[in-house]
């Protein structure tokens, strides 16, 4: 037990009898809502739906990590285009062929993140607002528990297209793989194809995506229900129009510069040439990539033109680059046009979920491991049907700081404005963290924003 919690029993053993402890806690559970699987507010449907949806989530995503990933081919033909051989080399699954991309334990780590944000989603979703909180019985006002709640959920939000690392990084291998290697009067071709588990695994990660924005926009309507039923509601509210910018406290003239930087670096970065792959051995050539040429490639690397490899292509480019570029568009929409409170907060609806797709930081982060790590993997890929025959070098152009200050700037900018936008549209209080009303001048005891 800390030190302000013992203060505050001692101030109420002083002033009151000593049940009184137990009173406030009765009194805080009479008006703390009930978890959302029993509320209420929420339908029956979406009450147990969305627990049945998680688990049938956490379900797929466990059968695509172990399901086949990707297959590697080999073709070999003669220089008259008669095929001598051809076969499926090697067959990978998400999991085996991030694990042969590092040499260490952090694989273990980030595999873990998926349903992590899946288990931590559906204990949001099932277990009592104030459930784990040690200083239960010192908290006399519900919101500090729906807030804390709310923020729980608004980073699961943010940091869950980070699942999305692994099929970046098999992308990246795909367009790498492809491979022409031409000894004496054969020619040799490598190329790897997507499986079902990989489109079981982007598939799964989608629906947890979504999965945690339904919660926590389901759990912001609770959240408002019980501020407007308090003695002090903190919803912020106006009349007519008013500009969203003014009112956030930042220079608009800055934040709109910022905004337009931003924009200009995502075209930029995504067209320069950002990393070089140089392939030795038998046959010696180089290749170089931009983010707009892994996916233009994605197609043709595979040697498939069916409607999968073009969903493959377009989740790509939708997430690294459509998204990034609106998420632009819509802050300059919620803060720069005259709106109403509640079109303003259908549109940071808006801007919350751009925030949570936008993902070219997971693009960049999935580059990093692949250049690092693809020299490695290739010498075990190869080295199973031809010794020797190519080698791969992986380096990244200094151009590549372009693309990597296009992402920051992308993120944090929108994480910024997302977290104002919310602070203006939705409850804004001090509230205490440790501390009842007789605590609050105590040392340790200390308020924060939520």
């Amino acid at each position: 037990m800390d030190e302000c919690t013992i203060s505050s029993l001692d101030v109420d053993m002083e002033n009151s009898e000593a049940t009184q402890p137990l009173l406030t806690e009765n009194k805080t559970a009479a008006v703390l809502p009930r978890p959302h699987v029993f509320n209420d507010y929420h339908s029956i449907y979406m009450r147990y739906g969305i627990p049945v949806v998680l688990i049938g989530t956490f379900t797929l995503l466990l059968a695509s990590d172990i399901g086949v990933g990707a297959s590697a081919h080999v073709e070999m033909s003669t220089s008259s285009g008669k095929i001598i051989s051809s076969k499926t080399n090697l067959e990978i699954s998400v999991f085996s062929s991030v694990k042969k991309l590092w040499e260490n334990d952090a694989v273990s780590e980030r595999r873990l993140w998926p349903y992590v944000k899946l288990a931590m989603t559906l204990y949001a979703w099932v277990t009592p607002f104030d459930y784990g909180c040690r200083r239960r019985q010192l908290e006399s006002d519900p919101t500090v528990f729906m807030a804390k709640r709310e923020k729980m959920l608004f980073w699961l939000d943010v940091m869950g297209k980070f699942a999305f690392v692994d099929s970046f990084v098999l992308i990246v291998l795909m367009v790498v793989f492809r491979a022409t290697v031409s000894i004496m009067m054969v020619t040799t071709d490598v190329w790897v194809t997507p499986r079902w588990g990989m489109y079981g695994f982007i598939l799964a990660s989608i629906m947890s995506l979504f999965g945690t924005q339904t919660v926590l926009h389901l759990h912001r309507g609770v959240q408002i229900q019980v501020e407007k039923k308090g003695d002090n509601p903190t919803i912020h509210s106006w009349e007519g129009k008013q500009y969203l910018i003014a009112q956030s406290g930042y220079h608009p003239v800055v934040v709109l510069l910022a905004l337009v930087a931003s924009i200009a670096l995502l075209i930029i970065g995504a067209t320069v040439q950002t990393f070089k792959f140089k392939y030795s051995g038998m046959t010696k050539y180089e290749t170089t990539h931009s983010l707009i040429s892994i996916g233009l490639n994605i197609p043709e690397t595979a040697r498939d033109d069916g409607v999968m490899i073009h969903f493959l292509q377009a989740f790509y480019f939708i997430l690294t680059m459509a998204v990034p570029l609106l998420s632009c568009c819509i802050y300059g929409l919620l803060f720069y046009v005259k709106l109403t409170p509640d079109l303003a907060r259908r549109i940071f609806l808006l801007s919350e979920t751009a925030l949570a797709w936008s993902a070219l930081d997971v693009y960049l982060l999935s580059t990093m491991f692949a250049v690092v790590q693809i020299p490695n993997f290739a010498k075990h890929l190869v080295d199973e049907y031809c010794k020797s025959c190519f080698t791969i070098e992986a380096e990244i152009n200094p151009s590549f700081a372009l693309t990597c200050a296009a992402a920051l700037l992308n993120f944090f900018l929108g994480l910024l404005l997302v977290k104002r936008a919310q602070r203006l549209l939705y409850a804004v209080k001090s509230v205490g963290l440790c501390c009842n009303n007789h605590s609050s001048s105590l040392p340790n005891c200390h308020s924060v924003v939520v």
